[in-house]
């Protein structure tokens, strides 16, 4: 029949072939519609027609279609981002493959349902995504860390979280768990949360023991490959203490599927991927670019298809709060208002997600900056709110010329000073200071008499969308600002911390130390 032909040539030419496809028509015999079906239609419409009917199952199919492309877009999403973080810090990027079949297989041994540890095998990839967030002189640093590289290194699981977010989409949740989880110890030691035992998710624990076998089999910058039965009996001390015992017995258990897998995606196979056997420099460099095209695709992909339908229902919203004047009660209209709140909130979460991930990914442009110009340019720029707030300003000696890059660091600076003034209760007598401490490296820093921040939440303010108010509190925000200026510090080789009384004032430090080798290898050179 020629309906059934046109139906198959459709199916058959990949820019057709998601069209879904309805048969009107006026048979009754099953056969018929048994293998119209099997060519590829997704419905029947008998004869007479009903307009109405036809219109909702069309759109009843459209959105269906709409449906899985967003699942897959997702799943692109968490794959394609969970490459570019293994592209940080491993050569082939094969360990985020091979780890995330160790889990699927373990997971089926645990008792999870096929399309459970599917869904692991998928969310898996995601669990190093805040290693994006680690300066790559720690990242990549061929030897052991010290105990300052080590807590900026554990800092990778809440960054992780926080680019994942919270969704309803369970894949995204697993992922969230498993990047926010994979690094706690069943004795209650690891990070960052020390949670203990089986308050440790399953997914979790899972991931954990397929990550650290694949990091134990296989090279890594500070080690060699350790042998199977060696990896096998560290995992077996350490049951009970790193490691859920009940999941180390059963992943002994399935070690010949295992081990198929670690031959199958062998680095050995590493040409599956067009990739070299790299040592060399300039195979490091190659990784490095593709990982910031990757990076590059996720944020196209944050910015467009996730704003656009942004976009779109905030556009609505308000065209139905205008034209719902007068039919909907006050109630029903502070719904729409919420609507159009949170939808505005998340627009802006993302895009301060693109600034960090810019932050992170674009080259230094350093040069001699004379601090006292740059400041100046940057208190021109806050002229407004220092005069609404009459705050009294004060930068008791000149400042140093530094080797920096000037847009990174004015940004620091102007973040540092608008938090100095905005979160303060001294109305009327708010003061700022900038300065500088005398050192080999000098120690720049912004002083306020504001509200001060506990104890406890001294790096907590450094997580991205973290607040410790109202976002109604002291001119709003979103949490993001310090997070985006220790990545500015960081990539010009410095730290960001912070010391602060609660209602006697805070101060911020921050130092900038970029080495030769990094301006050689990193910067745009500024005639």
């Amino acid at each position: 029949m020629i309906t059934f032909e046109l139906c198959v040539m459709l199916k058959q030419n990949l820019s057709t072939a998601k069209i879904p496809v309805i048969f009107v028509t006026s048979l009754s015999d099953s056969i018929d519609e048994t293998y119209g079906f099997e060519v590829g239609a997704v419905d029947y419409i008998t004869k007479p027609v009903n307009s109405a009917i036809v219109r909702v199952r069309v759109a009843t199919h459209l959105s269906l279609i709409h449906v899985k492309e967003l699942q897959d877009s997702r799943l692109q999403i968490i794959q394609r981002l969970g490459r570019a973080a293994e592209f940080r810090d491993n050569e082939t990027g094969l360990h985020v493959i091979r780890m995330s079949h160790y889990a699927r297989l373990l997971a089926l041994a645990a008792g999870f349902s096929e399309q459970a540890a599917e869904k692991l095998l998928n969310a898996a990839p995601m669990h190093d995504v805040g290693k994006i967030g680690i300066p790559d002189n720690i990242l990549l640093k061929p030897g052991p860390l010290d105990e300052r590289e080590w807590d900026i290194m554990r800092r990778h699981p809440a960054i992780g979280a926080a680019i994942i977010g919270s969704h309803d989409s369970t894949l995204i949740q697993m992922a969230y768990t498993i990047a926010l989880t994979h690094h706690e110890k069943w004795d209650g030691t690891g990070y960052p949360k020390q949670l203990k035992g089986e308050n440790i998710p399953l997914v979790g624990r899972i991931v954990a023991v397929a990550d650290v076998f694949d990091a134990l089999t296989t090279v890594r910058p500070y080690k060699k490959a350790w042998t199977v039965e060696d990896a096998l009996a560290y995992l077996h001390k350490e049951a009970g203490k790193h490691f859920d015992p009940e999941l180390i017995l059963l992943f002994i258990k399935i070690m010949p599927a295992v081990m198929e897998v670690k031959e199958h995606w062998g680095e050995e196979k590493v040409t599956t991927l067009n990739l070299e056997q790299p040592r060399k420099k300039r195979d490091l460099k190659a990784l490095l670019e593709q990982s910031h095209a990757e990076l590059e695709s996720f944020a196209y992909i944050v910015s467009h298809d996730l704003q656009e339908p942004l976009r779109g229902i905030n556009n609505y919203t308000r065209l139905l709060q205008d034209t719902a004047k007068g039919k909907l009660d006050e109630q029903e209209l502070g719904w729409l208002d919420r609507v159009t709140n949170l939808t505005e909130r998340m627009s802006n979460q993302i895009a301060a997600l693109l600034q960090y991930s810019r932050a992170a990914q674009q080259p230094l442009a350093v040069e001699a900056v004379d601090l006292n110009e740059l400041v100046a340019w940057v208190l021109e720029s806050l002229a407004p709110l220092i005069a609404e707030t009459a705050c009294t300003l004060t930068i008791p000696r000149l400042l140093p010329t530094v080797d920096c890059d000037p847009l990174r660091t004015a940004a620091v600076f102007d973040s540092l000073i608008t938090n100095a003034i905005k979160f303060n209760r001294s109305e009327g007598d708010i003061r700022v200071e900038i300065g500088y401490l005398d050192s080999e490296s000098p120690t720049f820093f912004v002083n306020d008499n504001g509200i001060g921040i506990p104890d406890k939440f001294h790096d907590v303010i450094f997580n991205l969308f973290r607040r410790l108010h109202g976002r109604s509190e002291y001119g709003g925000g979103i949490g993001a600002g310090l997070t985006i200026s220790r990545k500015h510090i960081e990539r010009q080789g410095g730290n960001l911390w912070v010391k602060s009384t609660p209602d006697i004032g805070t101060t911020f430090y921050f130092t900038l130390n970029i080495e030769q080798e990094d301006t050689d290898k990193d910067k745009v050179h500024v005639n």
